[in-house]
């Protein structure tokens, strides 16, 4: 059977026109994820005179032809899929969600990590399948809402986190590498600029910028690596810079 272009794929592709758009605008750019792993674009920033800044934003976009509203006609609930959360939670920077009406070409966004912080008794654990989540029709993407996400990001990482680093040897790409493929990880092949690695046993998936063997991860994508792996049973958090140090050392990625 031939493949058809659905409505569900035209809506999908106005959706990241429409966040695009407001992207430009501002200055910055979108890169688009080829695989689907609960982020869409990846939102990097420029200063005033052009320079590339540090970080990003994540971007997860949906799109619909018939926007849910509550009685209340300002209150839009959407459901979010348990394992995208654990994602958007493990990020260090900001994520978005970002709901896009094509009937009236216009998108909404919900700021993930700020959204669940507010919430004192909110559990991970309460979660089974999904878990609904309530934007603001007042809350519209515009230009000045992607000032806002790269406000955000400017915000996340925290001086405790920061110390944290500076208490740790620098690592460099080649060596997490290293440590992932010790785990069972395998490198993924990828039609976008983005680095994944899989594994299987676990259904664990990890997707970084695309560093230079030589280059030094950084603190957000070192932290987040270091949460899931602890969470998915793989490694534990106090074993991970014992394990990066010894690849160092040793510099070979044998087992």
């Amino acid at each position: 059977m031939r493949k058809r272009r659905t409505r569900g794929h035209i809506i999908a592709d106005l959706s990241i026109n429409h966040v695009e758009r407001f992207v430009l605008r501002c200055g910055h750019i979108v890169e688009q994820v080829q695989h689907d792993y609960g982020i869409d674009l990846l939102l990097y920033t420029f200063d005033a005179n052009g320079e590339p800044e540090n970080d990003l934003v994540n971007i997860q976009v949906k799109a619909t032809d018939h926007l849910p509203l509550l009685q209340d006609q300002e209150t839009i609930p959407w459901s979010v899929a348990r394992a995208d959360l654990e994602l958007w939670l493990q990020e260090t920077m900001p994520v978005i969600l970002i709901v896009y009406d094509s009937q009236v070409d216009i998108a909404y966004w919900l700021y993930v990590q700020a959204y669940f912080e507010a919430l004192s008794d909110f559990q991970m654990e309460d979660v089974e399948v999904t878990v609904t989540v309530y934007l603001k029709r007042s809350e519209m993407v515009t230009e000045n809402a992607v000032r806002a996400f790269a406000g955000y990001k400017e915000n996340s990482c925290c001086a405790k986190l920061k110390e944290w680093f500076a208490m740790n040897r620098p690592l460099r790409f080649a060596d997490l590498e290293c440590l992932l493929v010790r785990l069972g990880f395998q490198r993924a092949e990828t039609t976008g600029s983005q680095i994944v690695f899989e594994h299987s046993p676990s259904a664990t998936v990890l997707v970084f910028p695309p560093y230079r063997n030589e280059e030094l991860v950084r603190l957000q994508h070192r932290m987040k690596t270091k949460t899931l792996l602890d969470l998915r049973g793989l490694l534990e958090r106090s074993a991970f810079d014992r394990m990066a140090e010894e690849i160092e050392e040793t510099a070979t990625c044998s087992s």
